[in-house]
């Protein structure tokens, strides 16, 4: 009775991530590089939606993700940086990254910690 229990669970358990709940999704996302992230939105238009609600709650952006500075991306320039923080309106801390030229440039009331 036990395993018959166990292989109907299997039967009815989400198979791919369409079937998962939406907060279970976003326990996920929360795990996830910020370049994952917008790598994420590409996948389909549901991954897309709940990639930009996480990205609107977030308060920290971590670029290093344990990496040395030096292995940063060129593409992680000025312009990404405001690309990125004009979809994360919440974001106060920006950590693994040196902005060089964003700081003059945004106008919101919130101090950004490098």
């Amino acid at each position: 009775e036990k395993l018959r229990q166990q292989w109907e669970a299997a039967q009815n358990a989400p198979r791919n991530l369409d079937q998962l709940p939406v907060e279970g999704l976003l326990r996920i996302v929360q795990y996830l590089s910020i370049q994952d992230l917008f790598r994420c939105q590409r996948v389909n238009k549901r991954m897309r939606a709940v990639t930009q609600q996480y990205l609107g709650q977030v308060k920290r952006v971590n670029f290093s993700n344990g990496l040395p500075f030096a292995f940063l991306s060129d593409s992680l320039d000025d312009g990404a940086l405001k690309r990125i923080l004009s979809r994360t309106p919440e974001v106060t801390h920006i950590l693994g990254f040196y902005p060089r030229r964003i700081q003059a440039q945004r106008s919101s009331p919130n101090t950004l910690t490098y």
